[in-house]
């Protein structure tokens, strides 16, 4: 977000149109990066790596579960998950099966599937880049995504197929989704994108709240709802996708889906513990979580603090800057453009929103092309 919004004057020039083979070498550079980052991570691992580390035993248990089933599984396959809330560590062992097969139980072995994972998100994150801002800003995102604090990139190293993973998820859904210009997609085409949906549901449940927000954008670009085929092939393919999660539904019941630790509620007259509790998050535990220089050193938790202002900065630039673009619009999207989820979709259309002055319909929304100049033209 910080590069898109800081970066306009990086836009592909209106008509021009990206090449489609550099964003393909842009592509497969960076996935080639981000793979070198990892191998490195993999071939001399820091202890937080090593088999006696904390959290070790996620991966046993995905290890675990991809040689049992090479071998003669005693389960159901859906009695594997690690719990009721997270299908991604089957992901995680199902693409391991031919790396165990070819090379053999080891740990290192398991964690070749985290490439997938980033490769994807890399991908993603560049695609979606380049689609709103142009290439100076997705190669800069790309690279600060390759070049990721060493907290994020240790997790990132671990075949867990939760937190990290369900980020790659959340971006190629996003990827798939959101454009500027909305367009006709085919029934098949809307059938793949709801099974992709219907699938992230069950990779993880706080996924729900990225299709819910992509459901929403999108139902604010189209301004109506209208039943017809494509929404029906849409809705087949979220709930195809979502089969296993039906399925651990009838097998474990209810309860067996609910999460483990969920927020409490604010207890009444505990809003100073809260703000306590915030302040110490912000202060001391999300710059200990990037991980400079070992958790306890202050000169790591001063960088790692910088990083979270830097980060908290790019974000309320890109949400204030989508406001003022909601602000200028008519009505109905004036209503949505306050809400933060829309700020993002404005930063998306340049922020050029004089041209929608007066409620007159975009050429995109009429069927045809937008003209140059027009804020949905990039």
């Amino acid at each position: 977000m910080w590069c898109a919004a800081t970066l306009r004057r990086a836009r592909v020039p209106a008509g021009a149109g990206p090449d489609r083979l550099g964003r393909v070498a842009g592509i497969l550079l960076l996935c080639l990066l981000a793979c070198l980052v990892r191998a490195v991570l993999l071939l001399a691992p820091p202890p937080e790596l090593l088999p006696s580390a904390a959290g070790a035993w996620e991966e046993i248990h995905r290890g675990t579960t991809t040689r049992e089933w090479l071998q003669d599984p005693l389960l159901p396959w859906l009695q594997y998950q690690v719990n009721g809330y997270w299908g991604g560590s089957l992901v995680i062992s199902i693409l391991a099966l031919p790396l165990f097969a070819a090379w053999g139980a080891k740990l290192w072995v398991l964690r070749l599937t985290t490439f997938v994972f980033c490769a994807l998100a890399v991908a993603a994150l560049y695609v979606l880049l380049e689609r709103f801002h142009g290439r100076r800003a997705a190669w800069l995102g790309g690279l600060l995504f390759v070049l990721a604090p060493p907290g994020y990139a240790l997790l990132g190293a671990c075949a867990w197929g939760t937190h990290i993973e369900s980020h790659a998820v959340a971006l190629a859904l996003a990827a798939l989704c959101l454009r500027p210009v909305p367009r006709e997609r085919s029934a098949l085409t809307e059938f793949a994108l709801g099974l992709a949906m219907g699938f992230a549901l069950y990779f993880g449940r706080s996924l729900a709240l990225t299709v819910i927000v992509l459901l929403y954008l999108e139902l604010w670009q189209q301004r109506s709802l209208g039943f017809d085929r494509r929404l029906a092939a849409r809705c087949a393919g979220l709930l195809l996708g979502a089969t296993p999660l039906a399925l651990l539904w009838l097998e474990r019941g209810a309860a067996g889906l609910a999460l483990e630790a969920p927020l409490p509620l604010p207890a009444p007259g505990g809003g100073w513990r809260m703000l306590a509790s915030l302040g110490r998050l912000l202060w001391w535990d999300i710059p200990r979580a990037f991980y400079f220089g070992g958790a306890g050193d202050e000169r790591g938790l001063w960088l790692g603090r910088i990083l979270l202002a830097a980060f908290s900065g790019a974000a309320l630039l890109t949400a204030w800057t989508g406001a003022r673009a909601g602000a200028a619009l008519p009505g109905r999207a004036r209503v949505a453009g306050r809400g933060g989820v829309s700020a993002i979709q404005h930063c998306g259309t340049g922020n050029r929103s004089a041209a929608l002055k007066g409620g007159a319909p975009s050429p995109a929304r009429r069927g045809g092309a937008p003209p140059r100049g027009h804020p949905f033209h990039n």
